[in-house]
């Protein structure tokens, strides 16, 4: 099984927005209210990965979508890390993490953050594998689910 990580093609885009929305609907959907839910749609993830590429590295074994990851603003933060539920626990999401960590070091920074939902165990669980830690924890505004949700920031320092 080879794993290629790279920038997404357009044309890739609709595949890997339903990799990331199958994703988004296991892992955050059960934790945030119907309302929150029903304001987000696969094809915001399209939308997102086709007007953005240059900000997302995606993950494909034999030519399939299997992930994303991306720094919405081009800086240290790290808004988005999907993986298909069907292959979690392969290592994509960690060679994900790494291949964008690589890239915000190239652009100068000495730390990477990332903020999760707090009840998102799996993936806090992850992070702190791969070396960060908690800087903060607590109730803050979420623009994209359009509502307050319990986060946990975190922040690993780069070598």
């Amino acid at each position: 099984m080879m794993t290629e990580i790279r920038e997404p093609l357009t044309v890739e885009a609709s595949a890997l927005a339903s990799v990331a929305y199958a994703a988004w609907e296991k892992s955050i959907g059960p934790l945030v209210s119907e309302s929150a839910r029903a304001g987000i749609s696969e094809l915001d993830f399209a939308d997102f990965i086709r007007e953005n590429p240059d900000q997302v590295l995606a993950a494909f074994v034999d030519g399939v979508a299997m992930g994303c990851v991306a720094t919405e603003y081009g800086d240290n933060y790290i808004s988005d890390l999907w993986v298909d539920p069907v292959h979690e626990g392969k290592g994509i999401g960690s060679a994900l993490l790494d291949a964008m960590t690589d890239v915000i070091r190239s652009r100068g920074f000495d730390t990477v953050t990332i903020e999760v939902l707090t009840d998102n165990t799996r993936a806090l669980d992850l992070y702190r594998r791969l070396g960060y830690v908690t800087a903060w924890q607590g109730m803050r505004p979420d623009g994209h689910l359009r509502e307050p949700v319990n986060k946990t920031g975190m922040v690993k320092a780069l070598e």
